[in-house]
């Protein structure tokens, strides 16, 4: 969208009404330029909800600690619908996926590895035997120290840093 006018009709609101979310810092900008239709959407809904919740509650007399289970309630929501939403944008991948995929290659790699002093020997019957047994006990023992490496330790032994711990069942991106 690249302009108020248009993110207003595409989320059903009035032009004043845009201009004012606007105002208040709740339209998202788009990566390529003009507006992010989605990500406006989630904002607004959830200043409207926070303003609702702010107002309805205290007219009731809730306590302050519901509000605040309420307020982390709704920003639990949000953050669930991001989520979502960049889960359906291609952004992120199921753990599972990446596992099976990341399998399958190491799996290919393994067995292109192996096969290496068998093609050499093809290829160059003048080899001795020797140089082509020391070749393949060499790549054994590499890739059996790679099996036995812990996976959070990088090449150093150092530990890994990860932007944040990746729950199961959870994507990533």
């Amino acid at each position: 969208m690249r302009s108020l006018r248009k993110l207003a009709g595409a989320l059903g609101l009035a032009p004043t009404t845009i201009r004012r979310y606007a105002a208040r810092g709740l339209t998202v900008p788009a990566p390529s330029g003009g507006w992010d239709v989605e990500a406006t959407r989630t904002a607004i809904e959830q200043a409207r909800a926070s303003d609702t919740v702010g107002t309805a509650s205290l007219k009731r007399g809730e306590s302050p600690d519901i509000l605040r289970l309420r307020a982390r309630l709704l920003e639990e929501r949000a953050r669930l619908l991001e989520l979502d939403r960049r889960e359906r944008e291609g952004e992120l991948v199921p753990i599972e996926e990446v596992r099976r995929f990341v399998g399958g290659e190491i799996v290919a790699a393994r067995t292109k590895i192996l096969a290496a002093p068998q093609r050499l020997r093809q290829r160059f019957p003048e080899l001795p035997m020797a140089a082509i047994e020391h070749l393949d006990a060499i790549l054994r023992e590499a890739l059996e120290e790679l099996s036995e490496q812990d996976p959070e330790m990088g090449e150093s032994g150092a530990r890994v840093a990860h932007d944040r711990p990746s729950p199961a069942g959870e994507t990533i991106g």
